[in-house]
């Protein structure tokens, strides 16, 4: 006669790791009980589904805007708490009942879930005003961000999806022929390869700059429904797109060293409107620079400027328009016509 078929070890070891994570939490006991350790140090792969079942579970408590999984982790511990309580007299916890499998079973299916849900979680990647940082990606990709700039990134079987979610960003992108890489922003989606290109949002507008290689920018289906007819794009070196408000796009020439030059604290420009210029100084001062008359924002100006260096472009800006600098309560500033 052959006894019952024994559980396979990782099976019985995540069991009973899912067993002790109800225990310990449903009688609020740390992770120090004896029994507890005794069981941990026994076996290598008892510490290793300890791992599996616990950090999901930590997840839970540190994720207070997620309901799904709150009530998911409540649940577990309700069906915990009824069992307990008809099995305190028992002792050996490792000496699970078919109720006590049945909970730790569930357990390992919300804990399942919890992997699920904090794998579909971007890594973000953003600056504060003034800061530059540059980011390298799991795939080799790096990222450099502009100040008060800020990307998200997600990984799939198929492809690299990032989102730039405001300020600018340069990407130089590790080629991997399997898995596309995919930037969004305003409506777009930069397609590349093994390419470096630039990415800036300025107010409604989006900028993409090909600094190397080749990239291919056409509608982004899920966010841009509104947006007016328009076929893939494909960028030079040294081509720039830029979309505005409406939707229409530009592309025209630029020198890479203007485009590249934010990346060293100066701004290049030329024949650049007023608004875009206080727009990108916004990144890097604590003190907004408000232009609320249109006639202001759409004067045009030319020249190289230190980012960190708000005061003499307001002074450079007087000095050649028709235009006050007035500060408000707050230290922001107001740029006005100062034309009779």
């Amino acid at each position: 006669m052959t006894g019952p078929a024994e559980e396979p070890a990782d099976d019985r070891c995540l069991m009973e790791a899912a067993a002790w994570r109800i225990h310990l939490t449903e009688r609020d006991e740390d992770e120090s009980l004896p029994d507890f350790q005794r069981w941990l140090q026994a076996d290598p792969a008892n510490a290793a589904a300890w791992q599996v079942v616990n950090q999901p579970w930590d997840l839970f408590a540190e994720q207070p805007t997620a309901p799904e999984l709150m009530d998911a982790r409540r649940e577990a511990l309700a069906d915990a708490q009824s069992i307990a309580a008809r099995r305190r007299n028992t002792r050996g916890l490792l000496q699970m009942s078919l109720q006590w499998v049945g909970v730790a079973a569930a357990l390992l299916l919300v804990v399942g879930a919890g992997l699920l849900w904090q794998s579909a979680q971007p890594e973000v990647y953003q600056t504060a005003a003034g800061e530059r940082r540059s980011f390298m990606l799991e795939d080799g990709s790096t990222i450099a961000l502009d100040a008060r700039s800020e990307v998200h990134v997600r990984y799939t079987r198929t492809g690299r999806e990032l989102q730039l979610m405001q300020g600018q960003a340069q990407f130089d992108v590790a080629r991997d022929t399997a898995r596309r890489f995919v930037v969004a922003a305003q409506g777009r989606q930069v397609i590349a390869t093994g390419t470096s290109f630039n990415v800036e949002m300025l107010s409604a507008r989006l900028m993409v700059t090909l600094l190397e290689g080749r990239v291919l920018v056409v509608p982004d289906t899920s966010a841009a429904s509104n947006l007016p007819d328009v076929q893939p794009l494909v960028l030079a070196v040294g081509e720039r797109l830029l979309v505005d408000e409406q939707g229409r796009e530009h592309v025209s020439a630029i020198d890479i060293d203007q485009a590249l030059a934010w990346q060293s604290g100066r701004l290049i420009v030329k024949n650049e409107s007023l608004q875009d210029l206080a727009d990108r100084f916004n990144r890097y001062s604590r003190r907004t620079i408000h232009i609320r008359d249109p006639r202001v924002a759409a004067l045009r100006i030319s020249g190289v400027f230190r980012m960190n260096d708000a005061d003499s472009f307001i002074d450079t800006i007087q000095a050649y328009f028709p235009v006050a600098a007035h500060p408000d309560a707050n230290g922001d500033i107001e740029l006005v016509s100062s034309a009779r």
